[in-house]
């Protein structure tokens, strides 16, 4: 009897360990898999931009000198997924070949990513697509406000479980811009460096 009452014990303490074990593997991998985070990136902006005269066709390519900006972002995790609402701050941008005239871009973007993630892996690639819309402000007059679609690759480095170094580049393409008789072509190319966090 007292063998039997042992045993029964013996399995019954094994059987709450395993749950026990099985539930903590669960919230652990819950929190793994969902979560939210904020992030602040130095951005260099590299752009291009193409100008046409409504009335007479002609076209002129304005040399914008490149400049340095913030991003910050608030967005959730889900799984191999993330999803962020981003906002894009750029310095003034002065034309070389137009004197005492400059513009600075701004834009507001929803974006997604897909983290390709390897065991073991110290550096997690990932690829991201967004949506949303950009801001030209010319030194003269008021913001002109335009949808706009960008692409980013790049990597996250895990410092911790809350921080990741994230190293990045971008693609953002407004739609054309009309400004008085002109209507103006904007690309522009940026390399991003960062801090993300996690809670």
């Amino acid at each position: 009897m007292k063998k039997s009452i042992i045993s029964a014990a013996a399995i019954a303490a094994a059987t709450f360990g395993m749950v026990a074990l099985s539930e903590t593997s669960a919230h652990a991998a819950r929190s793994d898999a969902t979560s939210s985070y904020i992030s602040a990136k130095v951005l260099y902006a590299i752009t291009g931009a193409t100008a046409t005269n409504v009335n007479d066709g002609t076209e002129f390519s304005p040399d914008i000198k490149n400049t340095f900006g913030l991003s910050l972002a608030l967005g959730s995790v889900v799984r191999d997924f993330r999803f962020e609402s981003e906002l894009a701050l750029r310095g003034d941008q002065d034309f070389r070949n137009v004197p005492h005239d400059a513009v600075a871009l701004f834009s507001f973007m929803l974006n997604g990513y897909y983290d390709l993630k390897f065991s073991r892996a110290i550096i997690v690639p990932y690829a991201g697509l967004g949506l949303g819309v950009a801001g030209l402000s010319p030194e003269q007059g008021g913001a002109i406000m335009r949808p706009a679609i960008q692409l980013m690759l790049g990597v996250s480095i895990p410092l911790s479980d809350s921080f990741d170094v994230d190293v990045g580049g971008k693609f953002l393409k407004p739609a054309t811009f009309v400004s008085g008789n002109e209507r103006v072509n904007v690309n522009e190319g940026e390399i991003l460096a960062g801090i993300r966090y996690k809670f």
